[in-house]
């Protein structure tokens, strides 16, 4: 693999051709299974290609700054509802970030309709309880960038787009939450 020729002192990379984030709402359950994700895109509008290659199943949500929201949040709880089978018969535990837009009136009332306990971590205290920063999300983001890296090698020119967002989170996550993975973060914090 040729990362530079000899004697040249600067390397470059191509960068993506938009700088805007996409953010993603994983679901881990402690058992090893992965739910299929959220994603939010930074458009007005949802289009179905923006989740090209990802997991059966993604729900892709879109809003002007691709970020979470309240209201975004209660469809985010909808769909882990829908894929975790959440009901009176089978209540379930979700262990969320103690950040305002988890925490509204609305996600709190439809919590409690549909059996689910929410439980937060304290502000900075995730990289060390919450199971998914503790052993999850660092191989995972060494797998994406790893993903993108090699995409833009086999493709030279072509710029990164929202489009390919979803097909490189799908890789990585299927190498990083793999089922030890996640039963050991789960048990490093002592959940």
């Amino acid at each position: 693999k040729i990362v530079s020729f000899k004697g040249v002192k600067q390397v470059h990379q191509v960068k993506s051709a938009e700088s805007t984030s996409v953010t993603t709402c994983c679901f881990i359950g402690a058992h090893g299974v992965v739910i299929p994700a959220v994603m939010i895109f930074p458009r007005k509008y949802y289009e179905s290609n923006m989740a090209l290659n990802a997991f059966p199943g993604t729900l892709g949500l879109a809003n002007s700054k691709g970020y979470m929201t309240k209201e975004i949040f209660v469809d985010v709880m909808k769909h882990f509802v829908k894929c975790s089978n959440s009901s009176k018969e089978n209540p379930t535990l979700l262990l969320i970030d103690n950040v305002e837009t988890h925490l509204s009136v609305n996600a709190i009332n439809f919590a409690r309709e549909n059996e689910i306990t929410l439980f937060t971590f304290s502000a900075h205290c995730t990289h060390k309880l919450q199971p998914l920063d503790v052993g999850i999300f660092g191989p995972f983001k060494s797998y994406y960038d790893n993903a993108i890296n090699n995409w833009m090698m086999n493709n030279p020119g072509v710029p990164v787009t929202i489009y390919h967002v979803a097909g490189f989170m799908q890789e990585a996550l299927s190498k990083a939450a793999i089922p030890v993975n996640i039963i050991d973060s789960f048990e490093k914090p002592g959940i």
